[in-house]
């Protein structure tokens, strides 16, 4: 039934693929015809900026019920970043947490700066302390998404 079915679409796909044969009067004209069209460069509009860096991460451990700078409930997928060089609302992506992407809604205190952080990962109210440290602290390769608006 296998065979059958792969021979069946075999002849329809080469029905439908066969090269279209023109008779010797239309492909004479065919290739006769002058054809200019206008052409005009356009520039197309980029959609993003991506940019990828290593940078100083960490992780904070927000209170439960707690909000975010920009007024939103903190939780996982949110990072905090310093406003002046991540823009609120840029993705962002982090090879240790593959497929999930986080969203800069969040502010590093004045203390995370002066240290350094660049990214400060919001975990959720339970995540345990001890798992927070080992992860923070360290350079990490990011990969920064800035979506371009008008």
């Amino acid at each position: 039934m296998k065979k059958f079915l792969v021979f069946l679409l075999a002849v329809i796909t080469s029905i439908i693929f066969a090269p279209v044969s023109l008779s010797p009067r239309v492909q004479a004209e065919a290739n006769t015809i002058p054809v200019s069209l206008p052409m005009k460069k356009v520039a197309l509009p980029r959609l993003f900026f991506r940019l990828e860096k290593e940078v100083k991460v960490t992780n904070y451990i927000p209170k439960k019920g707690a909000l975010t700078s920009t007024g939103k409930l903190a939780k996982f997928g949110i990072v905090a970043v310093d406003p002046k060089s991540i823009p609120y609302g840029t993705i962002i992506y982090l090879p240790d947490f593959p497929g999930q992407k986080f969203i800069a809604d969040d502010k590093i205190g004045k203390k995370g700066i002066k240290a350094g952080v660049k990214i400060d990962i919001c975990r959720s109210w339970n995540f345990p302390l001890k798992k927070a440290k080992i992860f923070g602290g360290e350079k990490r390769q990011i990969t920064i998404i800035k979506p371009l608006t008008n």
